[in-house]
Order: structure tokens, then C-alpha cells, then sequence
């Protein structure tokens, strides 16, 4: 089924060539680049090392993860989509307690049912709609977040420079037509300096101020 959607984007050629672009898969979306953005190219490899880890324990413990799409920011790991039934949820979450460097599972997963091919696409129209109004929004650096939409609720991590620029993403978030609701995980970065638009800020990282108070509770 992944393999079908991608080639029906014309996404799978592109990772066959060994090239990097933004990724639409199951309804959602990546933005940014480990060489710009703010969790910087250590950050990157090790986010993509745990999301490495998890489906290789997948496969190892025999949990059936076909319908879910998996986003790991930070060491906080996101899971949406849908499984057969709880039995199966269980056995998908159990496996993530071997994995090491995880913070956090947000777990977003649905029992039963699955997903259609028109609500993939209204899933991957908001998430490009919302990637391409941050690119335009000269108050948001948007290679520094990373999108996912699942079932019209729009996910957000990231890192902010500020309060500011995080209300900015979450109007710009908010104003996608259909969109069911927003889930920020977004934190803010206390810096030395005030960053320009498209400045790497992974080398004035001081630590992060504070979290996101509108960022759900860890279930």
C-alpha cells in the first residue's frame, strides 16, 4: 500500500535515486533538512537511528505496524495511523519500551478501520498547503519544523526562536481550510542573538527555555 501511494506521487522514483526532498508519506509530511535545521545533523542521525530501531523491533517482536506511520523529533516519538485491533496496539507499544533514546510516544493510533485513498489526500493537501504558507511567512525559518497529518489534525514539531514565531506557525496552522484541530509539540530556544531567516541556531543552542504549554500531556 506505501509503496502504491508513492508511486503515485512520483515520490518513490526520487528515493530510488538516493536524493533528498520533502516526504509525503500516509498523509503527511517533512520539512526541513539536517544541515539547517535546529536540531542540527547529530539531532537528525539520531532521531532517524531510534526511527531505525523501531521498526527493526517491529519485525523482531512480529507487531503488525502496516498501517503506521512513525515520526521521531527530538527523542519524542509520534505514531498515527491504524492497527486491526488493541491486541495488536499492545504488542506495537510494547516493543517501543526496547528501543533506547526515547523521551516520549504520542500515541494517535486507531483501532479498527483504515485509511482511504481520499483521506490520504486531504491529509497530504493540508499538510503541503501548511509547508508551503510557512515557506512564504518570512516570520517562520520552516525548515526547522517537521509535519504530520493524520485523520485532518496536524501535528507540529519543532524548534521556535521565539514566542512570536510560535504563534505564527500555529495561525498559520490554524487557518488550513478543514482542519479538525492542532497538536503543537513545538519548543522554544533560548539564544544569544535574535537568528535571520535561514541561519543555522544549532551552534548558539543554549537549551531550551520551555515547553510548549499547549503541547498534550504524554498518554
Amino acid at each position: 500500500m506505501v509503496v502504491k501511494k508513492l508511486i503515485a506521487l512520483g515520490t518513490l522514483p526520487v528515493l530510488l535515486s538516493g536524493c533528498f526532498v520533502p516526504l509525503i508519506v500516509g498523509g503527511t509530511a517533512v520539512v526541513g533538512t539536517a544541515a539547517t535545521e535546529s536540531r542540527g545533523i547529530d539531532g537528525v542521525a539520531r532521531d532517524n537511528r531510534i526511527r531505525s530501531e523501531i521498526t527493526y523491533k517491529w519485525v523482531v517482536e512480529k507487531a503488525d505496524a502496516t498501517g503506521i506511520d512513525v515520526t521521531v523529533y527530538n527523542g519524542k516519538v509520534l505514531l498515527v495511523g491504524h492497527v486491526k485491533d488493541q491486541l495488536t496496539e499492545k504488542k506495537v507499544l510494547e516493543a517501543l519500551k526496547k528501543v533506547s533514546g526515547i523521551k516520549q510516544v504520542i500515541n494517535e493510533l486507531k483501532v479498527g478501520g483504515g485509511e482511504g485513498f481520499d483521506e490520504f489526500t486531504r491529509d497530504a493537501w493540508m499538510t503541503t498547503k501548511l509547508k508551503s504558507n510557512m515557506m512564504l511567512n518570512n516570520k517562520i525559518p520552516f525548515q526547522n519544523y517537521t509535519l504530520r497529518t493524520f485523520d485532518k489534525t496536524i501535528y507540529i514539531f519543532g524548534i521556535a526562536q521565539s514566542r512570536e514565531e510560535l504563534d505564527a506557525v500555529l495561525k498559520e496552522a490554524r487557518a488550513i481550510k478543514g482542519v479538525k484541530s492542532v497538536k503543537s509539540f513545538i519548543e522554544i530556544l533560548a539564544t544569544k542573538k535574535p537568528l535571520k531567516r535561514g541561519e543555522d541556531p544549532y551552534a548558539q543552542k543554549e537549551g531550551i527555555a520551555f515547553q510548549n504549554p499547549e503541547t498534550p500531556k504524554e498518554k
